[in-house]
């Protein structure tokens, strides 16, 4: 009974007693209602934590994406690595497919240059947001698609190695499609941004668990509060 409980035990059971079940026992719909949206909530965040959320659905730029990762087999793109980061070659034989490989291009830079970021769950893309006004970003339209040099102003190598592992990435979308971008699948940074500090503007999906954890123990006290 609640006289075996010590003074510390009794004095959260009298805060129960006060704090949720009489505040709330009016109301056993709203609170069985609110425990549940809770829940909903938690696990919301816990799969956007493990990088199954969509952050860039909303974004006007992913219309092309998509336009692009549809019409994949159309595209090719060849690159290669420079002193300071690369030259790619990106075109399609398809006049429709080609100017929506300009759009992007032309879009990505725009966006970049405001401080925003499309798959912002993933370390190699925020990670070149984060040090874009370092980044040398030259386009030239051509009939059939575009080209692209990314280079560090600087020459900084590790800033180089991120580039070219960007451009990697970029290639492995158009050969593997929804594989390579279901889910905000995340792509490593180069060891050098590791050791310099720079990943913590791309923290994985475990940087984001510990707040997910204080949500369900949130959840848990507030089922606690709405117990019959």
């Amino acid at each position: 009974g609640s006289s075996d409980r010590t003074p510390v035990g009794r004095a959260i059971d009298q805060h129960f007693d006060t704090s949720c079940r009489s505040g709330m026992a009016p109301l056993p719909s709203l609170r069985r209602a609110a425990v549940a949206l809770m829940y909903a909530a938690c696990w919301l965040r816990l799969i956007h934590a493990a990088g199954g959320g969509d952050a860039d659905s909303g974004k006007p730029e992913m219309d092309t994406i998509e336009y692009l990762m549809q019409n994949r087999a159309m595209i090719d793109r060849v690159w290669s690595k420079t002193s300071s980061g690369i030259e790619s070659t990106t075109t399609s034989t398809n006049a429709e497919t080609a100017a929506k490989l300009k759009q992007h291009v032309a879009e990505m830079k725009a966006l970049v240059a405001r401080g925003e970021v499309i798959r912002e769950c993933d370390p190699a893309f925020k990670l070149l947001q984060s040090k874009h006004s370092d980044v040398q970003f030259d386009i030239t339209d051509r009939a059939d698609g575009v080209d692209v040099r990314m280079s560090a102003k600087n020459g900084d190598q590790c800033l180089a190695e991120a580039i070219q592992g960007h451009a990697a990435v970029v290639s492995a979308f158009i050969a593997e499609g929804s594989a390579q971008t279901k889910n905000c699948r995340p792509h490593d940074v180069p060891p050098c941004a590791v050791e310099l500090g720079w990943t913590s503007v791309g923290a994985s999906a475990a940087g984001a668990l510990p707040a997910s954890a204080l949500c369900w123990l949130v959840a848990l006290l507030s089922a606690l509060c709405a117990a019959p």
